[in-house]
């Protein structure tokens, strides 16, 4: 369930939000029991008007899955429109007079990337263009298992390197922990560095995983994530 809402306070982790729709309540109660304790998650949104990097990186990108596909451009435009419309229920344009936000256009482009990670499709020159600091591309580099860096298949590289160096992975809480997807070659440079040095030369940065990521992933089981959130809340399953 997701509803639209507008920042009213922000202190430390203390959030207040007035919301800009009619909420159902009882379609709360119905789908988790109360209305009371519901976790959701926070999307903060960039309204201002989507960029000409952002068509640029977008047309790159179908002209990379044109010279994999033979689809024409134009066809792939409108199918991946149509996508995004059946996705978020409302339409989108790349024109220049487009009244839709970058957070917009970084949606639509998710959609393409996630295609294209799912694919296979050569990135060629449309990788060079891609937001690798933006945490959106990061996740998918995760998800798909290509390196943030080059695009080549990888591996997830845990941020703190506990992991593998006589720790039990499976005890270890993930949830708590940063990522970043490397390919061997990335990998190796990684430990000849500082994260700092790293994360400077190649504009780069580890992220957090939600717990279906992990799970997807392997990181961690569906019993492990049950016994950690139980635990922070103070409850037990028999």
């Amino acid at each position: 369930m997701e509803y639209i809402a507008k920042l009213t306070k922000l202190k430390g982790k203390e959030l207040s939000f007035e919301s800009l729709e009619d909420i159902n309540v009882e379609r709360l109660k119905t789908v988790f029991g109360t209305s009371d304790n519901v976790e959701g998650l926070i999307t903060f949104k960039d309204k201002r008007a989507l960029s000409d990097r952002q068509r640029k990186l977008y047309r790159a990108l179908l002209n990379n899955i044109y010279e994999w596909s033979g689809e024409p451009t134009d066809f792939l435009h409108e199918w991946f429109k149509e996508e995004y419309f059946l996705d978020k229920g409302e339409k989108i344009s790349t024109a220049n007079h487009s009244t839709n936000s970058k957070s917009d256009m970084n949606e639509l482009l998710d959609i393409v990337i996630d295609f294209i990670f799912e694919w296979n499709v050569p990135f060629k020159k449309g990788y060079e263009l891609l937001p690798k600091n933006e945490s959106w591309y990061l996740y998918q580099c995760c998800k798909h298992r290509k390196c943030a860096i080059c695009g080549k298949k990888s591996d997830i590289h845990h941020e703190e390197g506990l992991v593998g160096m006589g720790n039990n992975r499976g005890a270890y809480n993930h949830l708590d922990s940063k990522f970043i997807s490397l390919c061997r070659e990335h990998h190796v440079i990684r430990h000849t560095m500082t994260w700092k040095e790293f994360e400077e030369l190649y504009k780069v940065q580890p992220i957090k995983l939600d717990d279906k990521t992990l799970i997807r992933l392997n990181l961690m089981s569906v019993k492990q994530v049950r016994e950690i959130k139980e635990n922070e809340n103070g409850t037990t399953t028999d």
